[in-house]
């Protein structure tokens, strides 16, 4: 599931109470994070804050439409510095500024407020700078929650299971990935469009549209024919790659990357996506349908991208909700 969808399911839980926590009242406290989260909040600089901010409550309800211009695609970062989120739950916002996976974030509303259920929030912020990292704009987001929503978290680390994923062949990798090559520049046209500035030529697709023309990110592709889905990205991190999976697959588990790959690659997938099916008792079940497609995605990365998931034990982090109110006035 990628994010949009993820949101988009979030919402429709606060429609119908199927997120519950409970509001505790307590004086003023600062957000607080431990563990997991310490090492990329220090890399990004520690503690930092918007210059201006506004958080209203969003009455249109959750069909309204929710967007931002921030949070998602793997380098997204705030036009001009401002950025903006609109008509959002709460947990979308903790989401963004903790760094957490879908799993993760499962936890988290399993923690949320009954308040949560039908509020949506419209937020705009403001930083001092524009030449921002993606990292630092969390750790801004992570103060505004602690100021506007008296928002007190921590991480709390134990063994768990979660998949790991591993290369399937030694030392190779399959057809569909390869280094990000030298001397097959992409276009730039996304990167603009997230606000990095400046003019960019638009490239051909390489290869006879084996890997899409677009650098930065991983999207949609034109398939080979009907009852197939196609997704590719150049000039991607393995990061970006393992959220893709994760969130593509709807992994019920945290995902490690143990590849031991560096760099930047170029990839594309494709695999079947079964029509919904009709009987006796009607349209087959949507979760059956969703398993499928998730099992044959991750086929079709083993086979393609020459990467597999294997169940392991590892540090899984938890990030807990101490306490959190509705917002102070503008």
């Amino acid at each position: 599931m990628n994010n949009n969808r993820l949101l988009r399911r979030l919402a429709l839980a606060g429609t119908c109470g199927c997120f519950l926590f409970l509001v505790v009242g307590v004086s003023s406290v600062r957000a607080q994070s431990s563990g997991a989260a310490a090492g990329w909040e220090e890399a990004a600089g520690g503690k930092l804050s918007f210059d201006a901010a506004s958080v209203k409550r969003n009455v249109s309800g959750p069909q309204a439409g929710m967007t931002s211009n921030a949070f998602w695609g793997p380098d997204r970062k705030p036009p001009n510095g401002l950025l903006t989120g609109t008509n959002l739950p709460l947990a979308v916002y903790i989401a963004f500024a903790y760094k957490l996976d879908n799993v993760q974030m499962r936890t988290v509303l399993d923690q949320m407020p009954n308040w949560t259920r039908r509020t949506f929030f419209d937020i705009e912020a403001r930083p001092v700078g524009t030449d921002l990292t993606r990292d630092q704009v969390r750790l801004m987001m992570q103060s505004l929650l602690a100021d506007r929503f008296k928002l007190v978290v921590h991480f709390e680390t134990k063994e768990g299971p979660a998949y790991a994923l591993v290369s399937a062949r030694a030392e190779k990798l399959g057809s569909q990935m390869r280094p990000y090559p030298d001397g097959f520049p992409c276009s730039d046209l996304p990167r603009v469009a997230r606000g990095r500035g400046g003019p960019a030529a638009i490239v051909p697709t390489v290869d006879n549209g084996r890997f899409p023309a677009s650098c930065g990110e991983i999207g949609s592709m034109t398939t080979s024919g009907p009852g197939v889905i196609r997704q590719g990205g150049r000039d991607v991190s393995m990061d970006s790659i393992v959220d893709w999976i994760r969130n593509f697959a709807n992994l019920d588990r945290p995902l490690i990357d143990r590849t031991g790959l560096n760099g930047m690659f170029d990839v594309s997938v494709e695999s079947e996506v079964p029509l919904p099916s009709t009987g006796e008792a009607g349209v087959a079940a949507p979760t059956e349908r969703a398993s499928t497609v998730a099992a044959n995605f991750l086929a079709a990365v083993n086979d393609q991208l020459g990467l597999k998931l294997q169940s392991v034990t590892a540090p899984v982090a938890t990030l807990i909700v101490d306490h959190v109110e509705q917002p102070s006035p503008n």
